[in-house]
């Protein structure tokens, strides 16, 4: 899909690493279930995953974890590499989006 709205071969391996780490994150701490969904609007990709795991820290994939630990590191490193990163979780769970800004069209092209 990314690659049929133009993203770059670099956003694809981004895209690629972020939905995996989503993914994996919602396997692991969701529940074992959650819904993926993509789409785009006029200047982004969107992909959403959203499960019944509860994230309980605020800030988690926002700053540097504790070495120490043996998770934690996932949020943080999609936080870097897609354009957006919002979270919303509650008592029924977690919704994750990212967006990964689309190319600007070339002036000029025929579409």
């Amino acid at each position: 899909y990314g690659r049929s709205v133009g993203l770059t071969a670099m956003q694809l391996v981004d895209l690629e690493i972020a939905v995996t780490e989503l993914l994996t994150n919602s396997i692991y701490h969701g529940g074992g279930i959650g819904t993926f969904r993509v789409w785009t609007d006029s200047r982004h990709l969107v992909c959403e995953v959203n499960d019944a795991g509860r994230i309980t820290d605020p800030l988690v994939g926002r700053r540097p974890v504790d070495e120490s630990g043996d998770h934690g590191r996932g949020l943080l490193l999609v936080n870097q590499i897609v354009d957006l990163l919002r979270m919303h979780t509650s008592t029924e769970g977690t919704t994750v989006r990212i967006y990964l800004r689309l190319p600007e069209p070339e002036f000029g092209s025929a579409e």
